[in-house]
């Protein structure tokens, strides 16, 4: 066991990273459960799977009493999880997954400056180079806590989100993003905004996944609103911009960064 001073869940990680010296690295939430089999089965997966780097699994919803509340299937597939990650219609649960140390500090591990999303971010660049799966069966059980991160940091997750998704789009044209930036600015987000050359991009996305979620939608019109000011001017844009002005719900699936828990038998 080590021990540090609280200094938060990515600082954390990143040390836990750095002192590993196996072959994987196996994540659990203090207050969630691992079936007795769930490391055996991962390992055993990732041995028999040199392309996949990290494995999560389906996941059993529980209340703060450990009664289960819902079940969530994960999806299957690099592709179909990459997918969905590029959407944020689903993402790996964190707490869930193994992953091969060597390819997580392959891709720079977890970034500092995320302080939420640090796992959406470190996946999007796994998949890059990468295969992402779940296993199919349920190996972890996850607890509902209203005061964890999906009840008391939406906002400022999916913002981050969305500036995780913008560095995805710049490295796929230039092949590096402005993480400097983001690190510069040292958790002040309109300072790093002002600077970053993709701003319109983070706007028009952290409005979209507000207005997925059906959370602030005065919010999301702003930040869509100001997307297409700064040049994010798409036939996509447009069209969440008029949906957000006429006030209508969100037909469709809500982006899986506005409420862990706010699903059914499946991701989304």
């Amino acid at each position: 066991l080590f021990r540090q001073r609280r200094s938060g869940l990515t600082c954390s990680l990143i040390r836990a990273t750095a002192e590993a010296r196996g072959l994987y690295l196996a994540r659990q939430d203090s207050d969630d459960r691992s079936k007795p089999n769930r490391f055996t089965v991962q390992t055993d997966f990732l041995d028999t799977h040199q392309d996949i780097a990290v494995v999560g699994s389906d996941v059993v919803v529980i209340d703060q009493s450990g009664q289960k509340i819902k079940t969530m299937v994960s999806e299957r597939g690099t592709g179909t999880i990459r997918n969905s990650l590029l959407s944020l219609r689903s993402t790996p649960v964190h707490g869930s997954v193994m992953m091969r140390r060597e390819s997580v500090l392959a891709v720079g591990g977890y970034r500092l400056a995320f302080t939420v999303s640090q796992d959406f971010d470190l996946w999007l660049r796994l998949t890059e180079h990468f295969g992402l799966d779940n296993f199919p069966d349920i190996l972890y059980e996850w607890r509902l806590n209203p005061a964890g991160v999906y009840s008391t940091r939406r906002i400022e997750q999916m913002m981050f989100s969305s500036i995780a998704l913008a560095f995805t789009h710049e490295r796929q044209l230039s092949g590096k993003d402005s993480y400097s930036l983001l690190e510069a600015a040292d958790g002040n987000i309109e300072c790093f905004l002002g600077d970053f050359d993709s701003s319109d991009t983070v706007h028009a996305q952290f409005g979209e996944l507000l207005l997925r979620s059906g959370f602030k939608p005065e919010l999301a019109r702003r930040h869509l609103a100001r997307g297409l000011r700064e040049g994010n001017i798409t036939a996509r844009a447009l069209a969440l911009f008029a949906w957000s002005v006429c006030r209508l719900p969100w037909p469709g699936i809500k982006p899986m960064t506005a409420y862990q828990g706010d699903r059914s038998d499946s991701h989304g």
